[in-house]
């Protein structure tokens, strides 16, 4: 029978899961609307006019580079769209075997938290690297200057946790593993065979006696 806090962290890990998977659709839905905004924006530039002045020569004069300057910005977006929908897809994963597991006390799920630990540092890092390269190498291009926020940082705690709950699951897996191992003295000793004793020759028949009176 599950107790109730084992309860309480299964119930937890199939919330995770369902918030996985919706962010993941989410993160599918969001990338591709970033590469269709840098594919379709020229030709939204050139439309979007009233009485023949662009919407965004309405914002001022400083916003004649804004179309420009949205490619870099969505450019850098898309890099890290993709980065956290990979993370939510096997997080989503991860939730997933726990749940079928029963507990997240074994040593296939802390491997699955050290994975995923590692995973998210590695593309949190790494995309917001990839990210701010994007950016800065597109606004070199068109001959503008700015800076880009990485959305990417909080995905960094997410890894040092994930992280640490490996640590803590593993360690119950091996603890509840040494608690079920008999100790020495109850294991029971191996049977010792019996030695097999010979068989014992066979004896003679007895040679009967002849009665003196009968003897020649």
């Amino acid at each position: 029978m599950m107790n109730k806090t084992l309860s309480t962290i299964q119930t937890l890990a199939k919330v995770a899961k369902i918030i996985c998977k919706v962010l993941f659709i989410l993160g599918i839905i969001g990338s591709a609307g970033m590469l269709l905004g840098i594919v379709t924006l020229p030709f939204a530039s050139a439309a979007l006019k009233i009485g023949g002045v662009s919407v965004y020569g309405l914002l001022g004069p400083d916003a004649a580079a804004l179309p420009k300057t949205v490619y870099a910005t969505l450019g850098a977006a898309f890099v890290e769209c993709v980065c956290a929908t990979v993370l939510a897809k096997f997080a989503e994963l991860c939730f997933k075997h726990q749940c079928e597991a029963g507990t997240p006390f074994t040593l296939g799920c802390a491997n699955e938290y050290k994975r995923l630990g590692i995973l998210t540092l590695c593309l949190s890092l790494g995309g917001a690297i990839v990210a701010g390269i994007v950016y800065t190498v597109v606004m070199t291009v068109i001959g503008e200057t700015g800076s880009y926020e990485s959305a990417l940082g909080g995905e960094f705690a997410f890894g040092v946790m994930f992280l640490v709950l490996s640590l803590v699951f593993r360690y119950g897996a091996e603890s509840f593993a040494a608690a079920s191992a008999p100790a020495p003295w109850q294991v029971a000793a191996p049977a010792v065979a019996a030695p097999v004793q010979p068989a014992a020759p066979p004896m003679a028949a007895p040679v009967p006696e002849i009665p003196p009176e009968a003897q020649p």
